[in-house]
């Protein structure tokens, strides 16, 4: 009996040493029932156009990595050479779609350049999550032992490109598929991300506008300079911010009264001394 169970863990070392072997050099783990050594192959070209996309990506999941020191080192050189043309390509599509991205509705059009911006913004995010949503169910039809959230979860990471590898798909037949998803969302995120940033800056741009016209106003407040170009400059940053339809006039005439004040005269003030005495 102790010979049986010696024999048996000595053959389950050396199954297990075989496995762990076979999983460095290059086979999917765990083994399925009726798998060609083909689709087992962890580089075959499927496998290998995946790992070329992640690498150029920069997202680089590390469940597929090269091994040899030759594989290694072209690493390296692809890397060198694909990261930043990937990257030029994809924040050139972004900027180009962001540029196009128009046709807000008919009732936003009245609404101020602030909510205008805002509105922008939101919608791009909710562009977004619905394309993460999207993969996301197409992941878990794709991986049956994937929830609807670990498919999101793989999807939101892929996307903005942190990649920590703890969810790859395991199915080499959908890594063309996986490869467009990923170029085509990358894409989108870049255009997103450049809508976001564009509308921050426009909004940054007049909010200091604004402020250097009211810098300006105090100091001609205090110094008697003409205040006609600066209350200008006041009532086009404060439309800018209001929006040209509705609240301009209101700002204005409040521009208008608050120059008033501070041109006003101010009242010369004397002092009279009042001397009593006994005569």
């Amino acid at each position: 009996m102790d010979n049986f169970i010696t024999t048996l863990e000595k053959e389950l070392h050396d199954y297990e040493t075989a496995v762990q072997e076979a999983a460095q050099g290059g086979v999917l783990v765990p083994l399925s029932e009726g798998t060609s050594p083909f689709q087992l192959a962890r580089w075959n070209h499927l496998q290998a156009i995946f790992f070329a996309s992640t690498i150029i990506t920069t997202i680089g999941y590390g469940n597929i990595v090269p091994e040899t020191l030759a594989g290694r080192i072209f690493c390296i050189v692809y890397a060198m050479l694909g990261i930043p043309l990937c990257v030029t390509v994809i924040a050139d599509l972004g900027s180009i779609a962001a540029n196009s991205f128009s046709g807000l509705p008919t009732w936003l059009e009245k609404a101020s350049s602030t909510i205008k911006s805002l509105m922008t913004a939101v919608g791009a995010l909710l562009l977004l999550l619905i394309y993460i949503s999207i993969g996301a169910l197409l992941f878990m039809l794709l991986e049956e032992d994937w929830t609807f959230f670990e498919s999101f979860y793989f999807c939101f990471i892929t996307m903005t490109t942190i990649g920590f590898g703890d969810l790859v798909p395991q199915k080499p037949q959908y890594m063309l598929l996986c490869t467009l998803y990923i170029l085509v969302g990358l894409g989108l995120t870049t255009t997103i991300i450049e809508i976001v940033r564009s509308e921050y800056a426009k909004s940054w741009e007049r909010l200091q506008a604004l402020a250097e016209a009211l810098r300006k106003l105090g100091d001609a407040s205090g110094q008697g300079n003409d205040l006609i170009a600066i209350q200008n400059d006041i009532k086009k940053a404060m439309s800018s911010l209001a929006g040209k339809k509705k609240g301009s006039k209101n700002w204005e005439k409040t521009i208008d009264d608050l120059v008033q004040n501070i041109n006003k005269p101010k009242p010369q003030m004397k002092t009279i001394i009042v001397y009593e005495t006994s005569v």
